[in-house]
């Protein structure tokens, strides 16, 4: 994946500026709270209305950043997607005559349709949505600093807990085992409908259209069964992952709440301390799922890598194994 963010360089540094905007504008929002309602607990109801509008005017800000951000994170994810259909095809075109007819057509076809959406949507969009989390949960502890340290060590601590979990081995052999057997139901699939396709005449002339329409039904159920797996085994690492989210946010709270009542801390900091507790547990929390989504996309990476080739060019798929 390394390998695709490097060739569009210049257009990923575009988007992790705008990342860094919509992260700060987030960041601030999340301060104004604290001033608007200090304000109320003073009385300074000008000061309010003057913080309203203030809030008022990022927010409109955000909106339109956050819509460029989009627009162009797709192009960006679309011209990377298109260079890996490049490389696979490049190494087809190299792929000896007999290694080629090893495989089915639908496996190939899978490769190029169905493993090319999931890398889209289980690599590359999971990592712009984890720089971004990265980007905002950062700038979130920067301003848990001017309130106290302790506040930063423990979302520190409890960082480094649910960055780890993902990256256990036996965690990534759990959700990357579920992916292996969804690519191949995938690929089976595939070859399977191509086949019974490509034979409707044999089956029309024997007057056992009834049975081929059975087939295709039954191959798309063990297609079904390997996504629910996948589904079930993610989803359970996921709310692993959400209670240790919800134990940091409760015990950031806690402290901020102790802070104030020894009047160490005004009332209104506690609203942006709840604010960067729920960013940075949120953002630990979603950013380790992104962590198994793409880890679990090594396997498709190794598929495309198992090319056996005539002569040895572009080895940017073998590459790509290597570091997702």
């Amino acid at each position: 994946m390394l390998v695709y963010l490097k060739k569009e360089w210049k257009k990923n540094l575009l988007v992790f500026s705008l990342m860094l905007i919509v992260a700060g504008v987030q960041t601030v929002s999340a301060l104004s709270m604290a001033w608007m309602f200090d304000a109320l607990d003073s009385g300074n109801f000008a000061c309010f209305i003057q913080c309203i509008g203030f809030m008022l005017g990022i927010w409109c800000f955000f909106i339109i950043v956050n819509h460029l951000l989009t627009v162009y994170k797709e192009k960006v994810i679309c011209a990377m997607t298109l260079a890996i259909r490049k490389d696979v095809m490049e190494r087809l075109v190299h792929t000896a005559y007999a290694d080629y007819h090893q495989k089915e057509a639908g496996e190939y076809v899978s490769l190029l349709s169905q493993d090319i959406q999931v890398i889209r949507d289980q690599a590359f969009t999971p990592f712009y949505s984890a720089c971004q989390v990265i980007f905002t949960t950062v700038l979130a502890m920067i301003c848990l600093i001017q309130y106290h340290v302790s506040l930063l060590a423990v979302a520190v601590i409890f960082a480094v807990l649910m960055i780890m979990i993902p990256r256990i081995r036996r965690v990534h052999a759990y959700t990357a085992g579920a992916m292996v057997d969804l690519t191949q139901a995938n690929g089976t699939f595939l070859a399977c409908v191509t086949d019974w396709l490509n034979s409707y005449d044999e089956f029309y002339t024997y007057n056992q259209l009834a049975n081929w329409s059975q087939r295709v039904v039954t191959c798309c159920h063990n297609q079904n069964q390997a996504m629910i797996l996948n589904t079930l085994k993610q989803s359970r690492v996921m709310h692993a992952l959400s209670l240790v989210n919800l134990l940091s946010q409760l015990v950031i709270m806690l402290i901020a709440g102790w802070m104030i009542m020894a009047d160490y801390l005004s009332i209104g900091s506690f609203s942006s301390i709840s604010s960067f507790a729920s960013t940075i547990a949120n953002g630990l929390n979603n950013l380790s799922e992104y962590i198994v989504k793409i880890r679990s996309t090594h396997v498709i990476f190794a598929k495309m890598s198992a090319f056996k080739r005539t002569e040895d060019k572009g080895e940017s798929i073998d590459q790509i194994a290597s570091i997702s």
